[in-house]
C-alpha cells in the first residue's frame, strides 16, 4: 500500500435515518473516501466513482464544456489497457460501464456480477492514475462532443433550458449547461493542453468519492482499494468561482422554434442550494410536488379539467452553489400561453401568502419519503442516489440530512422561502412556440 493507512473508519451518522441500509466509508490518507452499502442482491454489485467537477468548475471563459468533454476521455484507455481492450476485458466478465456529467460532477459506473470486483477496481485505479491519449483522439472526440450539442439541442425543451440559465445568470459558471457553449466546443480542438491540465486539477484522490454497492466482501474490497489506489497522489484544485450578484428585475426572452412543436413555458427564480442552505434546498424538495404534482389543485385544473397544459413539471436539482428553483410547462395550445403564466404566478402567490394545504403538505412529505425508498432496490439506484445527494457536500450521509429536514418542513417554513425567493423581480421567464402555430391564421 506504499506506506498509505486508513485514516478513518467509522459509521457515518444521521439525524433521522430514512436510508434502509447499513452505510459505513473510509478514508485513504490520499483523501479518497470509499463508501459501503451492503444489501441483499447475491451476486451483483454496483461500483460508481463521483468526482466533484462538473460544469460548474469551468471558469475560464472561452473553456465550458471541458467536464463533459473529459468524461469522454476516460474511455480512452490507460498503456496498461488500451480502450478497446478496457472494453474487452470488461464486457467478458460481464461489466456494464458508462458515465454522466452534470453540473456540479461526473459519475463513472459500473454495473457487475460480485465476481468482477477486483478486475474493475484494478482498472478503474488504472484509468484514474494512468489515463493516456493521443492528440488526434483527444480531437477525434471533441467532434464526438459537437455531435452531441447539436443532438441534444434539437430537443425544444433542451434549448429552453439552455437559453434560460443564460438570462438568469451572468457571472456564476451556472450560466452554461453541461454542454458548454457552442463556440467554445468549436474551439475544442485546439485546445490539447488544456485537457490534459483539466484531468490533473481535478482528477485528484480528495476530489472522487467511491460507492460499492450490493453483494460484497468488505474487508476484501477495502483490500483492492488500498493496494490500487493507496499510491494515487496529489490535491484538487481550490477554486475561487465568480458570485452571481442578486437579480433586481425580471427577465424575458422568446424562442421561436424553426419548426412545429407544442408552446412551452420554462420559469426560474433565483435560490440557495443543498451545498449552501440545507432547509432551503429542503424547501424547494419539497414545493416541487406541492404545486406542480399530479395531485395538485393546479395540476388538476390546468392539465385535467381545462386542458390547457399537457404537462407541468418541477425542474429543482440539488446543486453546490446557489441555483434555479424552476418549473417547465408544455401548453396545448399556444394561445393560452399568457393565461397560464398568469394562473401559475398566482398558484405561486398564494403558497407566499401562507394559503397553504397542511393536509396535502403532509402527504407530499411522506410520498416523497416513501418514493424514495421504492426508488432503493438495487445497487445501481442506490449507488447513483448517494452520489447524486453527497456531491453539494461532499458527505456521503447527505440524503439522511436531506430528508429527515423535509420532513420537518411545516407551511409556514414554505411560505417564507416563497415570499423571500419566489417574487417577480427574481424569475427569468422563457417561452417558446412552434413555426407552423405562428404562421397559421
Amino acid at each position: 500500500m506504499g506506506g498509505l493507512g486508513l485514516l478513518l473508519a467509522a459509521a457515518t451518522p444521521s439525524p433521522s435515518k430514512v436510508f434502509p441500509y447499513p452505510l459505513t466509508s473510509e478514508t485513504l490518507e490520499n483523501g479518497l473516501k470509499v463508501v459501503f452499502v451492503r444489501m441483499p442482491t447475491p451476486g451483483l454489485v454496483a461500483y460508481y466513482t463521483l468526482v466533484r467537477v462538473g460544469s460548474r468548475n469551468e471558469v475560464e471563459p472561452g473553456h465550458s464544456g471541458f467536464a463533459h468533454l473529459f468524461e469522454h476521455m476516460m474511455f480512452r484507455g490507460t498503456k496498461k489497457y488500451p480502450a478497446e481492450a478496457w472494453e474487452t476485458r470488461l464486457k467478458a466478465r460481464g461489466v456494464d460501464s458508462t458515465a454522466f456529467t452534470w453540473n456540479d460532477q461526473t459519475v463513472y459506473t459500473f454495473i457487475a456480477p460480485t465476481e468482477a470486483l477486483p478486475t474493475i477496481v484494478e482498472m478503474e485505479a488504472d484509468r484514474f492514475q494512468n489515463l493516456t491519449y493521443t492528440k488526434q483522439v483527444f480531437q477525434t472526440e471533441t467532434k464526438a462532443v459537437l455531435g452531441e450539442y447539436h443532438k441534444n439541442y434539437a430537443n425544444p425543451t433542451e434549448k429552453m433550458e439552455e437559453v434560460l440559465l443564460d438570462q438568469a445568470f451572468s457571472r456564476h459558471t451556472y450560466k452554461h449547461s453541461t454542454m458548454g457553449f457552442l463556440a467554445d466546443i468549436r474551439k475544442m480542438p485546439a485546445r490539447f493542453e488544456y485537457g490534459l491540465r483539466f484531468f490533473q486539477r481535478f482528477y485528484r484522490p480528495d476530489n472522487c468519492v467511491v460507492f460499492v454497492v450490493g453483494d460484497f466482501d468488505r474487508s476484501r474490497v477495502l483490500a483492492l482499494v488500498r493496494k490500487h489506489y493507496g499510491s494515487w497522489q496529489g490535491k484538487a484544485e481550490e477554486q475561487r468561482l465568480p458570485e452571481e450578484p442578486p437579480q433586481r428585475k425580471e427577465r424575458r426572452r422568446h424562442v421561436a422554434w424553426e419548426t412545429d412543436t407544442q408552446a412551452r413555458l420554462m420559469v426560474g427564480y433565483h435560490t440557495p442550494s443543498l451545498g449552501t442552505d440545507l432547509k432551503a434546498a429542503a424547501a424547494q424538495n419539497l414545493l416541487g410536488p406541492y404545486l406542480f404534482g399530479e395531485n395538485s389543485p393546479l395540476y388538476r385544473e390546468l392539465v385535467l379539467d381545462r386542458q390547457l397544459v399537457e404537462s407541468m413539471h418541477s425542474q429543482y436539482v440539488d446543486t453546490r452553489d446557489p441555483r434555479l428553483f424552476y418549473f417547465l410547462v408544455t401548453l396545448s395550445t399556444e394561445g393560452h400561453l399568457a393565461a397560464v403564466e398568469k394562473r401559475i404566478a398566482k398558484a405561486v402567490a398564494e403558497v407566499a401568502s401562507g394559503k397553504l394545504d397542511a393536509r396535502r403538505l403532509a402527504d407530499v412529505q411522506s410520498n416523497l419519503r416513501y418514493g424514495l425508498l421504492m426508488g432503493l432496490e438495487a445497487p445501481a439506484t442506490v449507488a447513483e442516489t448517494l452520489a447524486l445527494a453527497a456531491t453539494p457536500t461532499g458527505d456521503p450521509g447527505a440524503l439522511d440530512a436531506l430528508y429527515d429536514q423535509i420532513a420537518r418542513l411545516r407551511p409556514e417554513e414554505l411560505a417564507a422561502f416563497a415570499r423571500r425567493y419566489l417574487v417577480p423581480e427574481n424569475r427569468t421567464v422563457v417561452t417558446l412556440t412552434g413555426a407552423a402555430r405562428r404562421s397559421r391564421p
